[in-house]
């Protein structure tokens, strides 16, 4: 039936019939009753038995009529592998436009699949059931899931929304835009130049492989983007669920409040952790995740989130972005019921450093006894993509498991590529955050022989980040996590979410400059600040809030200012009505999950038209041009339409976000 060399599958394509439909179905190859009282073989007349039996033996087509539909059962041979013993069992149908009827069409499952109520320029439509069972069960029960989906199918409109038509239109437009664009590469490769293969993605619906030119491939990737803007647009990105572990609190109703009262997160180590090391570096000062109290009082106490066994194997950082993720998935209500749901809700988490505690360690273990000493579940406990996998795993996931580690841009990389998930049509909810766990003697040690640390602080920490003041003198190493449900909009409202924001804006670059100090001019930032803007579709006057990445290092801050400045009267808006803080100030620098943090505070300005303040900022350096609105102290209420903030890390990578009140377009 299954054959020992590969899988079936299965697939489902339903056409409009041009006679009246009769109560037949195709069951399978197998005349015994079924409780589900679905028509066997006897009840199919002889023509379609002839074909049924042409089917099962040489891969043909079988064709029935049924509910108004004719189903038609197509079989191929799948391309083995490790799951050489499974069948899977598939729906996929397609919608004419034109003729208002449903065609069949089989969708390799590679291209892009979108599931019930996504129609591409192509009109395919996608239901899909896939069920996996051992070889020894029969192919007939692999098939019930299958049948309920064919019902539901059956009872689908066969004529498109004008919404849905409108759609599609667009899409075409911009399939045709991106033909002619493949047309003239063509046309210049006739010509003799040279190239290799270079994979474009054709956003939202499928996979191309064209070949471009080595000096046109980036221009290629612009042009095709720029073609597809339109259609990539048409999904937009919201914000629905949140979730923070953080040094001024476990939750975002503990963290909000602390920021907003202007409380630090930043404590002396010889006091937090006493014997643990730290007393043989300096600065002996980090901001801490809080331990005492348990969730109520706003800390993180590991029972309260996982099993014993769970958090044996995960790292400390993959503890925190567990803790955060299930914050914001309760949050955002979202669970992913169904294997639809979970095929269509994804992960993108990352991490700057990873777990650099258990390297240390390990190390330690091998040196004084051996290669027995070491872990098994080191490198599953170390792995920078394990936040993602943990979480992926946690709550069965089955779409994009995606990590990001870029330094101090991982957060908002997370979040910006989590949104392009969404609009390429890969998912309909993403998880995306970062998670950082770097407060250890190693890692200050680290950053201060790099001149990066505030020193001298070790009696007052809470005033040892002070960003955009004269008296900055290096940031603060930080730990904790922050997790966002961000989910297409249309998805949302569907199923009556609350909204906190759209994500509408995602700009990234790199400086090509230095590998831990940006040009003095900040064009890298810049270009993503710009980029982000233009991506938003936003007048520059709308946004009224930054969160900068401002660490309080005296260079990174004064750049990042010019920086600001520049974009903004570039663009015809007065810098000097902006609200600009860093919420560094109360809680140090949380690496690469600095950017997942500060986009859940940016999030809850916009919501709360509050911005946080900056802390610590006693005189700003007026010699150094801070002369903007740092909102130094206490936060202030103002109108807050829409905001930005930033992430910029070492080896000049760069990362800008936009958010803006849902209804603001």
């Amino acid at each position: 039936m299954l054959g020992a060399c590969g899988r079936w599958r299965r697939a489902v394509l339903l056409r409009a019939p041009a006679t009246p439909p009769l109560p037949l179905l195709l069951r399978g190859a197998s005349t015994r009753s079924h409780s589900s009282g679905y028509p066997t073989l006897d009840d199919i007349p002889p023509e379609d038995v002839e074909a049924v039996r042409r089917f099962r033996e040489k891969f043909s087509r079988a064709t029935v009529p049924y509910k108004g539909f004719q189903v038609t059962f197509h079989r191929s041979s799948g391309a083995g592998g490790q799951n050489v013993n499974k069948v899977s069992t598939k729906v996929f149908m397609r919608f004419d436009l034109a003729a208002q009827t449903w065609l069949p069409s089989y969708v390799q499952r590679r291209m892009r699949e979108l599931d019930a109520g996504r129609i591409n320029s192509r009109g395919e439509y996608l239901i899909t059931s896939e069920k996996t069972r051992s070889q020894r069960h029969n192919i007939e029960d692999c098939l019930d899931r299958l049948w309920q989906q064919i019902d539901r199918a059956a009872a689908l409109p066969k004529a498109p929304s004008q919404e849905t038509a409108e759609r599609v239109r667009s899409l075409k437009n911009a399939e045709q835009a991106r033909d002619r664009e493949a047309k003239q590469r063509r046309s210049k490769r006739k010509a003799g130049r040279r190239g290799g293969p270079h994979q474009l993605r054709a956003a939202c619906f499928s996979y191309r492989l064209l070949h471009a030119p080595l000096g046109q491939r980036a221009t290629a990737t612009r042009t095709q983007m720029a073609a597809t803007g339109t259609q990539m647009a048409a999904r937009r990105v919201v914000v629905t669920g949140l979730g923070v572990v953080a040094p001024v609190g476990v939750g975002v109703r503990h963290a909000w409040q602390s920021i907003l009262a202007g409380a630090s997160g930043v404590r002396s180590l010889a006091t937090e952790m006493p014997g643990t090391g730290f007393e043989a570096v300096q600065p002996q000062i980090a901001g801490t995740v809080p331990r005492a109290g348990g969730s109520a009082s706003g800390a993180f106490d590991p029972k309260e989130w996982l099993a014993p066994g769970d958090a044996k194997r995960m790292a400390l950082f993959s503890q925190y972005a567990v803790c955060a993720a299930e914050q914001a998935l309760a949050d955002a209500e979202w669970t992913g019921a169904s294997d639809e749901e979970r095929e269509r809700t994804g992960v993108c988490f990352g991490t700057g450093i990873g777990s650099l505690e258990d390297i240390v360690a390990s190390s330690g273990q091998l040196a004084a006894g051996g290669m027995r000493k070491v872990s098994p579940m080191f490198v599953p406990r170390t792995l920078c993509n394990m936040a993602a996998g943990n979480i992926s795993i946690r709550y069965g996931f089955y779409g994009p498991n995606h990590a990001v580690s870029t330094a101090c841009t991982t957060g908002a990389h997370a979040i910006g590529d989590a949104m392009r998930f969404i609009q390429y049509g890969d998912a309909d909810v993403m998880l995306a955050g970062a998670a950082e766990a770097p407060v250890h003697p190693l890692a200050i040690a680290g950053f201060a022989r790099a001149k990066a640390l505030a020193l001298g602080y070790n009696d007052r920490p809470a005033a040892a980040s002070r960003p955009f003041d004269r008296d900055r003198a290096g940031f603060v190493v930080s730990e904790g996590a922050a997790a966002l449900v961000l989910e297409d909009l249309a998805h949302a409202r569907k199923r009556g979410a609350r909204i906190y924001a759209e994500l509408c804006g995602y700009g990234l670059s790199g400086d090509g400059h230095h590998i831990t100090a940006p040009p003095p001019d900040g064009a890298g930032a810049q270009r993503a600040m710009r980029r982000a803007i233009q991506v938003a579709r936003l007048d520059a006057a709308r946004i009224g809030y930054i969160n900068a990445h401002a660490t309080s290092t005296p260079m990174g801050d004064e750049i990042e200012n010019r920086a600001i400045k520049a974009v903004f009267a570039g663009l015809g808006a007065d810098p000097r009505r902006l609200a600009v803080s860093s919420t560094k100030s109360a809680t140090g620098h949380l690496l690469g999950a600095a950017g997942a943090v500060e986009a859940v505070f940016t999030v809850l300005a916009v919501c709360n038209n509050v911005a946080p303040p900056t802390l610590n900022l006693d005189a700003a350096d007026a010699a150094a041009g801070f002369d903007l609105n740092y909102v130094p102290h206490v936060a202030q209420e103002r109108t807050i339409d829409a905001a930005l903030t930033n992430s910029f890390g070492f080896g000049g990578t760069n990362a800008s976000l936009v958010f803006a009140k849902h209804d603001l377009h």
